[in-house]
């Protein structure tokens, strides 16, 4: 079996998917719209660490700031270029190929669970936005209720990908794992201050399983979870599927 390093693993990532899950054409998640609508504004200088297809770049723009992507990933680069986005090739697990103090917001939606020294990543944010600036993301919550039902019953769910988090552990794109307090005192021991964290909604959707039923049945689980979403947002260790964050740089 051909051993493959970061740059060919996320070339055939971004090309092929994983078993027949891919990672293109995702829905953009509320949070994600609510974080880009508050916190990016036009003129601003934005940098996304692990743009891929650029699904959320097209909001950044319609917004009127200055928007430039970066991923480890050629073809998901060539996906966004030819969507007439700006986007580089680059591994965020060496320094970031931009000067000092050039961004006024970094977004980084799902990519630290993805690399081995997130720590270096987020000193190298922290250098190249504006003292002020701000970085806004997100990352899995691996203490999710369901993940911790799971792992009493003998399971590990990194969540990367469907066809890996059950089945497969062991081949999961997922390789670092967070909870609200962990993410905390990363964040804090890099230096950023103002550290705000935001839960997801909570729906029986977002299950193991019941994420890949019909979507008849997705609709009822929607409608009788709807009483109960505030859980993610009010208790977000335990009910939040994902932990979105907000951080400033000094």
């Amino acid at each position: 079996m051909k051993i493959l390093n970061a740059f060919d693993y996320y070339q055939q990532y971004w090309k092929y998917g994983i078993d027949k899950w891919t990672p293109r054409d995702l829905n953009v998640e509320e949070n994600e719209i609510k974080l880009i609508s508050d916190y990016i504004k036009p003129n601003n200088s934005v940098l996304e660490i692990g743009c891929g297809d650029g699904r959320l770049a097209e909001i950044v723009k319609k917004i009127g700031a200055d928007y430039t992507g970066i991923d480890i990933s050629e073809q998901a680069v060539n996906i966004c270029k030819a969507k007439g986005i700006s986007a580089i090739v680059h591994d965020v697990n060496m320094p970031l190929p931009f000067e000092s103090k050039t961004f006024d917001i970094v977004m980084i939606f799902e990519v630290l669970e993805h690399l081995f020294l997130p720590e270096l990543c987020l000193k190298e944010v922290k250098r190249v936005l504006h003292p002020g600036g701000i970085i806004i993301g997100s990352v899995p919550n691996i203490v999710y209720l369901p993940n911790r039902i799971l792992m009493v019953m003998g399971y590990f769910n990194p969540g990367g990908s469907p066809a890996t988090s059950l089945k497969a552990p062991y081949r999961d794109p997922h390789i670092r794992f967070f909870t609200k307090k962990s993410l905390i005192k990363l964040f804090r021991e890099i230096g950023f201050v103002e550290i705000h964290i935001i839960g997801k909604k909570f729906s029986l959707i977002d299950l193991p399983v019941l994420y890949r039923t019909p979507l008849t049945l997705r609709k009822f689980l929607n409608l009788i979870s709807a009483p109960f979403s505030f859980l993610g947002n009010f208790y977000p260790s335990l009910f939040s599927l994902r932990i979105y964050f907000i951080a400033k740089a000094l």
